[in-house]
């Protein structure tokens, strides 16, 4: 492991380490002659490898992408092979998901996208190249959210006439069954990664085991059961088992994401007409409402116009009608025998009520003083007689 500041190739030097692992170190560098940063991976010289790393990283340094570093420059130090690439700035896959642990199911679905248009591009090349390394400390997300794939330091290109790699290569818990010796690399080896990467986004937990992804108890209750099928086929242990290309692999995630935008516009559309027939029943019941009141007002104004106009007339022509009815109804000479009889009942009742009164004071003034004690006296003989018995 080389120190800061240890200078390489003349005109790099060393500014910190950025990572480390199995397979090499990878080093935060600056041109001192340009003033510019660069990511070197530093890799051991091992002659058993069946691989031109030579040729091979002459092939990357072609890559035309721009999800994928630059490689700029290759070079031998002592037993060391180097490889210098763009740096990118941000946090790893790794860090993301530690970060931000109640990631959503369509951020996951946006990175897996552009990490797939980064594998479909590589697969697409005449020959293929097979990345062979997909895990979260090899994926950078920059600042703004853009997704770089990095560390091309184990990719091979792939070859047709080959029955199996030469040796195991790739990172525990992420490497496809055949990466272990057991069959050649190809792009479902890539896939396999993608499964795995998948898992680790959803789940928060690093793979200890191919699998793991495959037990639907390793996944929480919440998350899409589409989703769990899709990282099931892609971690299937046997190669004809899982998606035969990235397109593939694509073309069911974005089928994924209409479906649910399908299922929402269906569920706003559904909402908005049943809030236009709330709105329309309430418009309804008001109309029910405003009915009677105005059915109120109009009897309340016609009763108050009849008063008016009542008032205005006076009681006398109120008489008058009727008097003109009356008299219109009864004969003249009806008439007048009927008022004289009434004016002779009206005189005779007067006359009696006078006799009436007279009388009764007669018969209280003629009470003496010895009537009044004889009454007295029986009115106490009849209480006496009453306690005697």
């Amino acid at each position: 492991m080389l120190e800061v500041g240890h200078i390489l190739d003349e005109k790099y030097e060393v500014i910190k380490i950025i990572g480390s692992g199995g397979m090499g170190t990878v080093y935060l560098c600056k041109n001192i002659r340009l003033d510019n940063f660069w990511a070197i991976k530093e890799t051991e010289k091992c002659d058993e490898l069946n691989i031109d790393i030579l040729s091979e990283c002459n092939i990357l340094k072609n890559l035309n992408h721009p999800g994928i570093p630059r490689i700029i420059d290759i070079f031998y130090e002592r037993n060391y092979f180097y490889l210098v690439e763009d740096y990118v700035e941000g946090k790893t896959l790794f860090e993301y998901i530690k970060d931000n642990q109640d990631i959503k199911l369509e951020t996951v679905k946006i990175i897996i996208l552009e990490i797939s248009e980064i594998i479909d591009y590589l697969h697409s090349l005449n020959p293929p190249i097979i990345y062979r390394d997909l895990k979260p400390s090899n994926i950078i997300i920059n600042p703004t959210g853009k997704v770089f794939l990095v560390d091309f330091g184990i990719s091979k290109i792939y070859k047709v006439d080959s029955d199996s790699d030469t040796i195991c290569m790739g990172s525990s818990g992420y490497a496809a069954p055949e990466q272990h010796g057991l069959a050649q690399s190809c792009r479902q080896t890539d896939i396999y990664g993608m499964g795995m990467v998948m898992y680790f986004m959803l789940t928060g937990k690093v793979p200890f085991s191919g699998a793991e992804p495959l037990f639907d108890e390793n996944y929480d209750k919440c998350i899409d059961k589409d989703v769990i099928r899709i990282i099931k086929k892609c971690v299937q242990p046997e190669i004809k088992d899982r998606y035969s290309s990235v397109c593939d692999l694509k073309k069911e995630i974005i089928e994924l994401s209409n479906h649910e935008e399908y299922e929402k516009t269906v569920l706003l559309n559904s909402s908005k007409g049943k809030i236009k027939k709330v709105k329309k029943r309430f418009k309804i019941k008001k109309i029910f409402l405003i009915i009677p009141f105005l059915l109120i007002l109009l009897f309340a104004s016609m009763y108050l116009l009849r008063e008016s106009g009542a008032g205005n007339n006076g009681d006398n022509g109120i008489n008058k009608s009727s008097v003109e009815n009356a008299v219109q109804s009864v004969p003249e000479e009806t008439k007048e025998t009927n008022d004289q009889v009434q004016n002779d009942n009206s005189g005779d009742t007067t006359n009696d009520n006078k006799l009436q009164n007279q009388t009764t004071d007669n018969i209280v003034n003629k009470q003496t003083p010895d009537s009044q004690q004889t009454n007295y006296n029986q009115h106490k003989g009849k209480g006496n007689g009453k306690k005697k018995k």
